[in-house]
């Protein structure tokens, strides 16, 4: 079964949200890539604001909840900048100024990818 949509084959793996469809429907996939984009920008915020207030745990939360979202629509370089992040949260002692970089320059741009790829619109992160 073919996905129905403008999906591209990079930064989403066409072949995640075929499986998808074949899991569910067409109809369940789009509602939730409308949900993944409406909730990723917000995701992000969240990621942001624990790693700036230095709340691990609340980060670790965000984090997993956008690569869970992520990885079930087949947007696999933010599945791997959420992933690489979790591991640097886990660490210790924490290096904080790495942790910051990398949740705008990694998956703030991993979200920016994604969120084009899917709407066409830029400036998702900012």
């Amino acid at each position: 079964m073919t996905v129905q949509g403008p999906y591209p084959s990079y930064p989403i793996d066409s072949a995640v949200l075929e499986q998808f469809v074949a899991e569910t429907s067409t109809e369940a996939v789009a509602a939730f890539v409308a949900s993944f984009v409406d909730l990723a920008p917000e995701r992000l915020r969240r990621i942001r604001r624990a790693c700036a207030t230095r709340e691990t745990e609340q980060a670790v939360i965000a984090l997993l909840s956008l690569r869970s979202s992520a990885a079930m629509i087949g947007a696999d370089r933010l599945v791997g900048a959420t992933s690489a992040l979790l591991r640097v949260l886990r660490s210790a002692p924490r290096p904080w100024a790495a942790i910051d970089d990398a949740v705008e320059h990694q998956v703030g741009a991993a979200v920016d990818e994604v969120l084009l790829a899917l709407t066409g619109r830029t400036g998702w992160s900012g």
